[in-house]
């Protein structure tokens, strides 16, 4: 099988793209193809869910493109389905990260039709479980009470979560080096879309990071100065819950729904909330959190009279 693992680089790539007629580009196998396609496109959406687009490399990676059919991919759609527990929704979204790369081997005549074009998946559902959106005063009271159980772990952690919006493992590893107190930014390194990504901290937050203790090469670890894991952090969020419950089924991912909730309330805008979270396309971000009524919005003006 012919194979094009000797390329480097995007210049290399164009140097073979352009010479694309001497090579039977349907002999390929998908992995060198996504290779070929990720190097003349290195921002495309294919990689946005980077756990998804790992699968479908591990899945198809020694199997010819030309090979490749609606059958199969249909199965592996299903496989993620169960793997994951995924929705309807989800798959759609996974879909449409692949799309891309499909339309792509049609247009350069690779591919004489898109195998992604008989799977349908419906966007417009409710999620299996339905978010909890915590209000501004739903949230200060959880803080209120988390400083009174664990001030030390969990309260700073919350506090993290709750300002930046940030996913629960990029403040997990979030590491003092990552940290710039002088200029007020967090690097979140190694994302789950495969980037960084730099935020600006708000006032009280920097204000809290700068007074914790450095006793540990993570900002927020455990009571033994390692990172947090998430089984420990888990345990500790539920002995939490029992002992505090407010009466709503709140889990740590709902911060993050509460935070671009409550930004779009107040009018933000969707591209900023896609930079602050992470998303790598504003449609992420828009099937999301694209829902929001109108009369959700706090009133603004464009005039000071």
């Amino acid at each position: 099988m012919e194979s094009i693992k000797f390329i480097r680089g995007k210049g290399m790539a164009d140097q073979i793209w352009r010479q694309r007629s001497f090579y039977r580009f349907e002999n390929f196998n998908v992995s060198d193809l996504c290779k070929v396609y990720l190097s003349l496109y290195p921002k495309s959406i294919i990689t946005s869910r980077k756990n998804h687009y790992d699968s479908f490399i591990k899945q198809f990676k020694n199997e010819r493109i030309k090979d490749l059919n609606t059958s199969s991919i249909g199965q592996w759609f299903n496989e993620i389905r169960m793997r994951g527990n995924l929705s309807e929704r989800t798959l759609a979204q996974v879909r449409s990260q692949l799309s891309p790369f499909f339309k792509w081997l049609v247009t350069e005549e690779i591919l004489k039709a898109n195998p992604l074009l008989n799977i349908k998946f419906k966007r417009n559902v409710l999620p299996k479980r339905q978010r909890c959106i915590l209000s501004e005063g739903e949230i200060k009271k959880i803080l209120d009470l988390a400083q009174e159980f664990d001030k030390n772990t969990l309260y700073p952690f919350l506090y993290a979560v709750i300002q930046t919006g940030a996913r629960r493992s990029e403040i997990m590893k979030l590491k003092w080096e990552h940290v710039d107190l002088t200029l007020g930014f967090i690097l979140f390194k190694d994302t789950k879309n495969g980037t960084d990504r730099k935020i600006r901290m708000p006032k009280r937050l920097q204000e809290l990071i700068a007074n914790k203790p450095k006793t540990s090469k993570y900002v927020f670890p455990n009571s033994k100065n390692q990172i947090l894991g998430r089984s420990c952090l888990q345990r500790t969020v539920l002995r939490f819950k029992a002992r505090y419950p407010i009466g709503l089924d709140w889990r740590l991912h709902d911060f993050r729904h509460s935070y671009a909730n409550n930004f779009l309330k107040k009018g933000g805008e969707m591209y900023e909330l896609q930079a602050m979270l992470g998303h790598k396309s504003i449609q992420m971000t828009v099937d999301l959190y694209g829902n929001l009524k109108s009369h959700d919005i706090r009133s603004r003006t464009p005039y000071d009279f």
